[in-house]
């Protein structure tokens, strides 16, 4: 099975291709404008060709390591010592692979407009200062994740796997990590609050009956002998991943109005969630039984209707 460490290495490879390809794009649109203008051997032109690296060496910095961040902090995997150094390393070696890129692709033309001397200096301001800023970032990168993989109620998508009874994959494909994650964190905020675990408890089984409601479908794919028995069991399928990722969007969203302190709390927006979750809910018998399961949660707020 692919590691985390592989499945980031790819992803950021992936990434510092794309930044590639964007600066090339760059560069053909700077060359077109200049030329059109007459301008193609000008010092302007070449200015704003050096800028263009430079952006894209500081995306090659940041992007990789906000991924680095975004994953672990996702996954709940921390920064041990030997990913740190190939992380130094590899990235090191971008920052280098990249100004020796632009020595290559500029060099010549600034040393025809005679400005050699100050395109050897640009050079060493900007490997200077790419080398301070991955420094910078990557001492940032380790405190965020040492402050923020060291809470107790961060929960690691297989315990959400275990709890809600679906694949890692599957949590991934409906992007229902992160919002599981908010809602398991702030409920474990308030574990001694009786009325808190009982709204937890109920998103709990809202989100269960919707995943077997799911399963079932999958079920009836595989009894379905006909052509159009499979389809219509297909679109139930597809129908109940849908409502699924309906449901953790909604009560992600009315549990991010339960972190924030009563005063803050825009009651539009509750409201306009809880008539949506009535609405996908509330008016078949199949479904009736989740939407009761969510009622504790809408009682929190404490709204007279």
């Amino acid at each position: 099975m692919e590691s985390l460490d592989d499945k980031l290495d790819v992803m950021k490879s992936k990434k510092i291709t794309s930044l590639m390809q964007e600066n090339s794009v760059r560069l053909i649109k700077i060359n077109i404008r200049f030329t059109k203008n007459n301008q193609k051997y000008t010092i302007d032109r070449m200015n704003e060709r050096f800028k263009s690296y430079e952006k894209m060496l500081r995306e090659i910095i940041r992007q990789p390591l906000k991924m680095e961040k975004e994953i672990r902090m996702k996954y709940v995997v921390s920064l041990e010592a030997d990913r740190k150094l190939k992380i130094m390393k590899d990235m090191n070696s971008e920052i280098e692979m990249t100004i020796q890129k632009m020595v290559k692709d500029l060099r010549l033309e600034y040393s025809n407009l005679g400005q050699e001397k100050q395109f050897d200096e640009k050079i060493r301001q900007i490997t200077v200062s790419a080398k301070e800023n991955f420094t910078s970032q990557m001492d940032k990168l380790e405190e965020k994740l040492s402050q923020d993989l060291s809470r107790p109620e961060k929960i690691p998508p297989h315990e959400l796997s275990r709890i809600f009874k679906m694949d890692e994959s599957a949590l991934v494909d409906l992007k229902a990590i992160t919002p599981l994650q908010y809602i398991h964190e702030i409920f474990n905020c308030r574990k001694e609050d009786e009325r808190y675990m009982n709204a937890y408890d109920g998103i709990t089984q809202a989100i269960l009956e919707c995943v077997g409601l799911g399963d079932s479908a999958g079920a009836g794919m595989q009894a379905a002998h006909t052509v159009d028995a499979r389809r219509a069991k297909k679109k139930q399928i597809i129908s109940g991943t849908l409502l699924l990722k309906d449901l953790i969007d909604d009560v992600h969203t009315l549990v991010k109005q339960l972190g924030v302190p009563p005063e803050q709390r825009n009651e539009e927006v509750i409201r306009k969630v809880w008539k949506r979750l009535s609405e996908l809910f509330g008016e078949s018998p199949e479904t009736r039984e989740i939407l009761n399961h969510l009622q504790p949660v809408y009682d929190l707020f404490g709204f007279k209707e």
